[in-house]
C-alpha cells in the first residue's frame, strides 16, 4: 500500500509539472502573439500614407474621462488595438501590406461595412435601474463619424457603478 501511495503521488507530481510547462508555453506563445500583433499595428499606423484610408487605432480615436476609463477600456477588449479604415479597400490593403512586410496580423474595421450592434429591449429596460449609469458607448467621447464604430465595439454593454447592483439588476 505504501508503494501504491508512492507511485500515486509520484504521479500527480509529474502531472503538476507537465501542466505547469504547458501553461507557461501558452503564456509565452500568448505573449509572442501580442507582440506581433503590437508590431503589425505600429507597421499599418507608420504606413497609414502608402496604404490610405487608415483613420488610427480605437484607443486613438476616443477620449474617456472621470473614473470609467478602466472599465471602458476592458469592454473594449482586443478592439482597443483594431485599426478603424474608411473603406474595406483600405483594410485589404493593409491586409497585403501586413502579408508582404511579414510583420503579424491585425484586426480593421472598415468604416463603409460596420454598422452598430441591435440592442434587445431587455438591455433598454434595464436603463434607469438604481447603479445602472448608461450604455457604455456614451461614455465615449468622439467625433461623430466614429459613432457607428464605438457603437459597434460596446454593443450593448452597460455601464454600472458597482457589481452589487449590476446583479441586483441581473445583469
Amino acid at each position: 500500500r505504501m508503494q501504491d501511495s508512492l507511485a500515486a503521488k509520484t504521479a500527480i507530481v509529474h502531472e503538476i509539472a507537465r501542466l505547469e510547462t504547458s501553461r507557461a508555453q501558452a503564456h509565452a506563445d500568448q505573449s509572442m502573439m501580442l507582440a506581433a500583433g503590437h508590431r503589425a499595428v505600429h507597421a499599418v499606423l507608420e504606413a497609414k500614407k502608402d496604404i490610405g484610408g487608415v483613420h488610427g487605432v480605437i484607443a486613438s480615436l476616443a477620449r474617456v474621462e472621470g473614473p470609467y476609463v478602466l472599465a471602458l477600456d476592458v469592454a473594449a477588449g482586443a478592439h482597443v488595438s483594431s485599426i478603424v479604415v474608411e473603406h474595406e479597400d483600405d483594410a485589404r490593403a493593409g491586409i497585403d501590406y501586413l502579408r508582404t512586410q511579414k510583420v503579424g496580423v491585425a484586426t480593421f474595421l472598415p468604416m463603409n461595412k460596420i454598422r452598430p450592434r441591435e440592442i434587445p429591449s431587455f438591455v433598454h429596460s434595464l436603463l434607469g435601474n438604481k447603479g445602472v449609469l448608461g450604455f457604455a458607448k456614451d461614455f465615449v467621447a468622439c467625433e461623430p463619424r466614429f459613432t457607428d464604430i464605438f457603437a459597434f465595439i460596446f454593443g450593448s454593454t452597460l455601464l454600472v457603478d458597482s457589481f452589487e447592483h449590476a446583479k441586483s439588476v441581473g445583469i
